[in-house]
C-alpha cells in the first residue's frame, strides 16, 4: 500500500485526503489501449473505527443510497450475498460539464487478511446509462449499446498513529473508453475527470 504524507490537523477536522496516483512501472506510463486507468488513495480520520466496522458500512449496500449521495442516487440494492461474495446493483449520479446517471450490476468479493487490512474486488457485469432521469419517460438506452467494463481493486488499511485513527484506501480501476462509442456526454465527464483530479 502506498505510504502518504498527510495533514494531519486537517484530517482531524473531519477533512478527506485524496491524491491521484500514476501506475508507471519502470518510470513509464501504462499504456491501455481503448481504455483508462484509474489509481486513487486516501486517507481518513474515524475516531475508535475499525477496519471491520468500516467493511460493516460497505457491505451494507441497500444503504448506499444514504451514506453515499449523491453520487449514489435513488437505488441501491443488495440482489446476491454467499459469504464474502455479493452481487448489486446501484444507480450512479454525476454532474459535471454534463449530467450523467448510469444504472450499474457488480460482483464484489471481500478479503479480510487481518485485523488491520481487507481488500476488495469488483467487477461490472451490466453498466447502461440512463436518459431522463427523474422524469415520467425515464429509460436506459438499448442494453445492446456498448457499455462501460469497469473492475477495481481496493486495500484497506487501518493505521494508527498515537491514540488516533485513520484508515487508509487505495483503488485501482479500468474503464474502457468505450464511452465514446456509447454516450459523448459520458465520455467527456470521464475524460473531465481524468485532467482535473
Amino acid at each position: 500500500m502506498t505510504k502518504l504524507r498527510f495533514p494531519d490537523l486537517k484530517l482531524r477536522q473531519g477533512q478527506v485526503y485524496i491524491q491521484q496516483l500514476r501506475t508507471q512501472p519502470d518510470g513509464k506510463p501504462v499504456q491501455v489501449p481503448s481504455g483508462l486507468i484509474h489509481h486513487w488513495v486516501g486517507i481518513a480520520f474515524i475516531p475508535g473505527a475499525s477496519v471491520p466496522q468500516t467493511l460493516a458500512v460497505l457491505e451494507d449496500y441497500d444503504n448506499h443510497k444514504n451514506v453515499y449521495k449523491p453520487d449514489v442516487r435513488r437505488q441501491s440494492k443488495l440482489l446476491e450475498h454467499s459469504g464474502n461474495q455479493f452481487k448489486v446493483y446501484l444507480q450512479f449520479y454525476r454532474k459535471s460539464l454534463a449530467t450523467a446517471v448510469v444504472n450499474a450490476n457488480f460482483d464484489v468479493q471481500y478479503t479480510l487478511l487481518d485485523t488491520t487490512r481487507a481488500t476488495s474486488k469488483s467487477y461490472s457485469t451490466r453498466i447502461a446509462e440512463v436518459a431522463n432521469s427523474g422524469k415520467p419517460d425515464e429509460h436506459e438506452f438499448p442494453v445492446e449499446r456498448p457499455r462501460l467494463p469497469v473492475a477495481s481493486l481496493q486495500l484497506l488499511a487501518d493505521r494508527r498513529k498515537g491514540r488516533r485513527d485513520y484508515i487508509q484506501v487505495e483503488s485501482v480501476g479500468l474503464s474502457r473508453s468505450v464511452l465514446r462509442q456509447s454516450s459523448p456526454k459520458l465520455s467527456r465527464c470521464a475524460h473531465r475527470g481524468r485532467s482535473t483530479s
